[in-house]
């Protein structure tokens, strides 16, 4: 989060939501009560029920592991396209 605040040129947050130390939602959770919470979010997951797993997370998207590097490419451009 701290490399995040240092840096307000971030276009994009892709985010796993099975991390250790602090998982996804956690993540979000926090970023969204801070000062990056603008930032939009891809996540980026193999959890089975994808949709459940990011219901209430404000996702801009979600892509589904291992990621076609298409939709990837895709996602990054339309969030940063213009960066």
């Amino acid at each position: 989060m701290n490399a995040l605040q240092a840096d307000p040129s971030r276009c994009l947050i892709l985010l796993d939501l099975q991390m250790p130390g602090m998982n996804g939602w956690e993540f979000r959770r926090r970023q969204l009560l801070s000062s990056t919470a603008g930032i939009p979010v891809v996540v980026v997951s193999g959890l089975p029920d994808l949709a459940a797993a990011i219901r209430g997370m404000s996702a801009r998207a979600a892509l589904r592991k291992p990621v076609e590097l298409e939709l990837l490419l895709g996602a990054v451009d339309a969030h940063c396209g213009g960066h």
